[in-house]
């Protein structure tokens, strides 16, 4: 009974302790009780400073916006100056003094509104200030915007740093998304413009997309090889590398992209599993269309299922033994995977084999054979296979969170930037052009992202994208490779949407990741809009405003739209003149033009 007593007076204090106060009982209870009374501001952003003003706040105070801590940057009795943590939505700020919380008040993420176009806002990007311009947006596609951002020094002494963005709405009944392999081969590789242009087809365009997972550039046969996973129409092209707990916990392993029918963006680990059997013989498969790793002197062995996406051969050095298998009646290529897959050994096992001959609608078993510690006789699993052995082949991938989530699409990547509205702690830390992929916590939008030089970090990426409603990225490919295409848009309407390198060619891609239209053909102006919705000028710089049309669906099909009307509201800053304006004295304006019953305009800056 003594036991019970004191277990029923620990509850008691507990709770006494942890008690919210309410205004009513503000005057009543112990000072040492926090109270809220107002915060400066209930809208923000990761970064912000934010001052809470109330009573009772130790010097020792701790802050929570929902589950995270925010970090204090001055406290007194009566506030407490923190930063703004991590995360999305709509949360409630606390204060924790010891033993006793707060009265909670709330506070909401700020996202930016994504339907109008022009002059934005100063934001706070991993503590740097930047005036955000929206300087294009318009229809590109079935239930696809195209933004481009800039941001702006707040001073203009600095290059702007420009973000082309697309955001597409999934549940359009025309719009799906689909990786491309470069050349449909492996090892090559293509630009992103040629891979939409070579796959597109009436009633089924690749309209907008980006560069996709990063490649092997090692100068061996296995250039352009996608360095992860990739799944095209739910065939496997290459495989996840393995996925240990340690790299999880660690963001030692690269997530991965999946599209549920094509459509619902989410992103995962992904976890692979492979292995071949004989009756005599049980082998683990490493990868699926990849190098085969390791030299002569190493003890360990490598085993990789090779099928056509690599072309007429396995491509591996001879340094291997291989077993060309065919599929056994009900079985054909393109083979699939959680599943498996039954074939038979067609001939001999060769050793030391130069990239084998793939049969059309078969596979090759290639192992890496090591050797033996007190000799040179090479040792596999392979080399035990015999001519007419039946091989049944199981190969395994799956999204670590959703094992049961079914996807029919799915691309690699490097980090994942943002990881349910937590922008994540690895930070790549230098300024480079980026390429990323993200999605909503909805399911609803996908984003594709690219950022041209000068760059940005990867952090500053990720909490750019979540400003406009992420809630989970992937980085993608960086550097001079990222690209970004809109059918009939950008550069002299190459589809080149970026400046990789700063130029206007566009750099080689081992694949790419396409929105993708099953819309009739129709080329039929049902829209217009200028590719500009704001432009910055110095006076004596010019500016050619340029217009496209759009059919019903949203593809661009004029690249080369005559308004009925064009004319500047205020000539105080300027001469507007044969369809080009010229920028003359600082101040603003409008560009404002007319076709058919709809008027758009262009802001214009003169600085």
């Amino acid at each position: 009974m003594r036991k019970l007593s004191v277990v029923v007076l620990c509850m008691v204090t507990l709770a006494a302790c942890n008690k919210q106060r309410t205004g009513s009982e503000l005057g009543s209870v112990s000072r040492d009780t926090p109270f809220i009374t107002g915060v400066s501001t209930g809208l923000g952003v990761f970064g912000d400073t934010l001052t809470i003003s109330g009573q009772s706040f130790a010097k020792n105070a701790a802050v929570l916006f929902g589950a995270n801590g925010a970090k204090v940057v001055e406290t007194g009795d009566t506030y407490v100056k923190v930063m703004v943590p991590q995360g999305s939505g709509s949360v409630y700020i606390k204060v924790w003094n010891g033993g006793y919380s707060s009265n909670s008040v709330a506070f909401t993420y700020k996202t930016i509104d994504q339907g109008t176009a022009g002059l934005g806002q100063i934001i706070n990007i991993q503590g740097s200030y930047y005036l955000l311009d929206t300087a294009a947006l318009f229809d590109v596609g079935p239930g696809t915007r195209y933004m481009q951002l800039v941001l702006n020094d707040t001073g203009f002494a600095y290059a702007p740093v420009k973000i082309n963005m697309l955001v597409y709405d999934v549940s359009n009944p025309y719009l799906t998304f689909k990786p491309v392999l470069a050349n449909d081969k492996i090892p090559t590789t293509e630009t992103v413009l040629s891979m939409a242009s070579r796959k597109s087809a009436p009633g089924n365009v690749y309209f907008a997309g980006t560069s996709g997972d990063f490649f092997r550039t090692t100068t061996d046969n296995f250039y352009g090889q996608p360095v992860q996973g990739l799944v095209i129409d739910g065939d496997l092209v290459t495989s996840p590398s393995y996925l240990t707990a340690s790299d999880v916990n660690t963001g030692g392993v690269d997530a991965h992209a999946f599209f549920e029918n094509g459509k619902k963006l989410f992103i995962d680990y992904a976890v692979y599993n492979g292995s071949a059997s004989s009756k005599t013989q049980f082998m683990s498969i490493d990868g699926v269309n990849k190098i085969r790793l390791g030299t002569l002197s190493e003890a360990r062995m490598y085993i990789m299922l090779m099928t056509r996406y690599t072309g007429a051969s396995t491509l591996q050095s001879n340094a291997g033994a291989e077993a060309s298998l065919l599929p056994v009646t009900g079985f054909s290529f393109p083979f699939g995977f959680n599943k498996t897959t039954s074939f038979v050994v067609n001939g001999s096992v060769v050793a030391k084999q130069t990239g084998m001959a793939i049969p059309a609608n078969g596979a090759v078993l290639s192992g890496y054979p090591g050797q033996a510690i007190s000799g040179t006789t090479p040792i596999t699993t392979v080399t035990k296979l015999a001519n007419g052995d039946t091989v049944k082949v199981n190969i395994q991938v799956y999204p670590q969170s959703a094992p049961s989530r079914s996807f029919s699409q799915m691309i690699g990547g490097r980090s994942w930037i943002i990881r349910n509205g937590i922008l994540n702690d690895t930070n790549w830390i230098s300024k480079l052009q980026r390429t990323a992929i993200g999605v909503s916590q909805d399911e609803s939008k996908v984003y594709m992202c690219t950022v041209d030089n000068p760059g940005l970090f990867t952090k500053e990426v990720a909490q750019l994208m979540q400003l406009y409603g992420v809630y989970n990225a992937l980085n993608l490919i960086g550097g001079n490779e990222t690209t970004m295409f809109v059918k009939n848009a950008g550069y002299n309407n190459t589809g080149l949407m970026n400046r990789p390198n700063s130029g206007t060619t566009s750099y080689v891609n081992g694949e790419g990741i396409f929105g993708v239209s099953a819309a009739p053909e129709d080329n039929t102006v049902a829209a217009f809009s200028p590719a500009n919705s704001l432009v910055r000028l110095t006076a004596g710089n010019t500016f050619t405003p340029v217009f496209y049309g759009m059919n019903q669906y949203g593809l661009i099909v004029n690249t080369a739209l005559v308004p009925a009307t064009v004319a500047l509201d205020n000539n105080a800053i300027g001469s507007f003149s044969n369809g080009t304006f010229t920028a003359t004295a600082k101040g603003t304006g409008k560009i404002t033009a007319t076709y058919g019953s709809v008027t758009k305009s262009i802001k214009i800056i003169v600085q």
